[in-house]
């Protein structure tokens, strides 16, 4: 609830409040009579202690609620104030008490219970009072309840407590004005509040003016203060009584909540289980398509695992198909009939021929079992494709015992005729140790005559089913005269060869020969690799250095 005090309503209160004050200072000499004054006095102290006990207990029972305990302290030094106020003093005084010393007793109560009430406030309206005010009184009532204390002068006493009670009017006037413009607590608390503040501010107005001898009054303070601590004693009453009918309230709904609660419980139950029929079902649904979810998953695992095995046989036959393709045909035309699916015909300027044949082969053939002429043919043949492929030199094919391949059937660079030469002198090699393993267990062997060619070729692929990959040419002939022409164990190559290997091999000149119907044919026998590039005695192996010259890089995985 917002506070909105009605200030129309407060002004006309506190001129009720005034005229009760000029009222009170017109009858002056009607409280003349101390004794009234003292049993006035005497009454109003009884009922302050009452009220100090009674807001002790409220602390007991809520201990929680430190602002009823600020407040019991507070009215309990009010009471010691109005005990030791001046009218009781002066009833004592037949019995030779020190006046002075309870002069600065009755002060130092009120400066004492000042702070408490400060506490109180700030317990009571935490955010309606700023926080530097709280700490600046506090700070000042300090200073006067010590000064009381240690003022001996009793004039010099009075004058501090004059100068206190301006301080008191100043802060009642902030206060007063803070409740009057805030609009952050109870309207009708902080009402009952600035009632009681206004007869305090008052009071002590009037005390000032009596102690300057301005009005012929009696001194209100006391009076004031007891009217303030039934002001706030109502305020906190009424409190608690608010939270006792919460308490009453909250007791009346759980006792409510307790005869409903089976009827409640009983709903709740029947809402559950019709839930839990529910879920069961969506369960039991979910449980279902779960397990077909899960049958169509193995189905789709079964057919990606046969996929895949598909895949990969189809993988490992489209391998060994490229292989054989590449067997077959020299790379590019395996490469262009693999991807476009035909090889055109091809011109190549300078490719090496290689014609080899057993003498005496059809002789040799009529001792030898079939099996073992198959057999020791696989073998010799095996061991030639070995050789070329070292030497990146393709084969063309067989005829019965020949044997063609040609160097120089690609674009990448090379003296490929030397190439050719290198791999006729390791297949003449091979063919003398396999002379020497036949002689060593007296089986026939064949002997074999090796011609080199080399000159322009047209290339290409020829035939719809067993297709074969062919060379032709005039240079595919004179390389087979220069194979017909050549002597067993020899390499026969013809000039166009030697040209291009005199570089890197020893060399016999055979002079000019006629062949079939080729005249004046100039040969030349290879005999072996010279020292300067040879990595072997026999002249067999080229070196790094001849290598590098003829631009060749060797194979070895045959």
């Amino acid at each position: 609830m917002h506070f909105n005090i009605n200030k129309k309503r407060f002004v006309y209160q506190f001129i009720i409040i005034l005229s009760f004050f000029f009222v009170s200072c017109t009858y002056q000499e009607s409280f003349d009579n101390n004794a009234i004054i003292n049993g006035i006095n005497l009454l109003m102290a009884g009922g302050i202690l009452a009220i100090s006990l009674y807001h002790f207990g409220l602390f007991i029972t809520r201990k929680e609620d430190l602002s009823a305990l600020y407040f019991a302290i507070f009215v309990f030094l009010v009471f010691l104030y109005a005990l030791l106020s001046n009218s009781i003093i002066a009833a004592y005084s037949s019995f030779n008490i020190d006046s002075v010393a309870i002069y600065k007793s009755k002060y130092f109560s009120l400066h004492l219970g000042i702070i408490f009430f400060i506490f109180f406030i700030k317990e009571l309206f935490d955010n309606a009072i700023s926080k530097k005010f709280i700490r600046l009184a506090l700070i000042t009532t300090l200073i006067f309840a010590v000064s009381i204390i240690l003022i001996t002068d009793i004039e010099l006493a009075k004058n501090t407590i004059l100068i206190w009670k301006i301080l008191v009017i100043l802060s009642s006037s902030y206060i007063i004005y803070i409740f009057i413009n805030s609009k952050d607590h109870d309207r009708k608390k902080s009402g009952i509040l600035l009632i009681g503040g206004a007869i305090v501010f008052i009071a002590f107005i009037n005390d000032l003016l009596l102690t300057n001898n301005i009005l012929k009054t009696i001194e209100l303070s006391y009076i004031s203060i007891f009217l303030f601590v039934l002001c706030q004693s109502f305020i906190i009453s009424v409190r608690y009584a608010r939270s006792y009918k919460r308490s009453i309230d909250l007791s009346e709904k759980l006792e409510h909540n307790k005869h409903n609660l089976e009827k409640i419980v009983e709903k709740r139950t029947t809402q559950l289980l019709a839930s839990n029929k529910e879920i069961r079902q969506q369960w039991q649904k979910l449980k279902e398509t779960n397990n077909k979810l899960e049958q169509q998953k193995q189905f789709l695992k079964k057919q990606r695992e046969e996929l895949e095995s598909i895949n990969s046989l189809l993988e490992m036959e489209k391998e060994k198909t490229d292989k054989l393709l590449y067997n077959i045909l020299p790379t590019d035309i395996a490469e262009e009939l693999r991807t476009q699916g035909i090889a055109k015909t091809r011109n190549f300027s300078n490719v090496s021929v290689l014609f080899t044949d057993f003498e005496d082969f059809s002789e040799i053939s009529q001792n030898l079992d079939p099996d073992e002429l198959v057999k020791e043919l696989h073998y010799c043949f095996s061991s030639f494709d070995d050789i070329l492929n070292k030497y990146q030199i393709h084969k063309i094919k067989t005829i019965g015992d020949a044997y063609m391949c040609a160097g120089g059937l690609t674009s990448n660079p090379g003296n490929w005729a030397a190439a050719t030469v290198l791999s006729a002198l390791e297949i003449r090699e091979f063919m003398i140790k396999y002379k020497e393993n036949r002689e060593r267990i007296n089986k026939s062997y064949f002997k074999v005559r090796i011609g080199i060619h080399s000159g322009p070729v047209i290339s290409g692929v020829v035939g719809k089913s067993k297709f074969a990959f062919d060379i032709w040419g005039n240079t595919v002939n004179t390389a087979s005269f220069m194979e017909s022409a050549c002597e067993p164990g020899m390499v026969n190559v013809s000039y166009d060869i030697y040209k291009q290997i005199k570089r890197f091999f020893e060399c016999e000149s055979r002079g000019k020969l006629s062949v079939k119907h080729q005249t004046d044919l100039e040969m030349f026998y290879v005999n072996r690799i010279k020292y300067d590039f040879s990595d072997d005695e026999q002249g067999i192996k080229p070196n790094k250095l001849m290598l590098e010259k003829c631009k060749l890089k060797l194979r070895f995985d045959y």
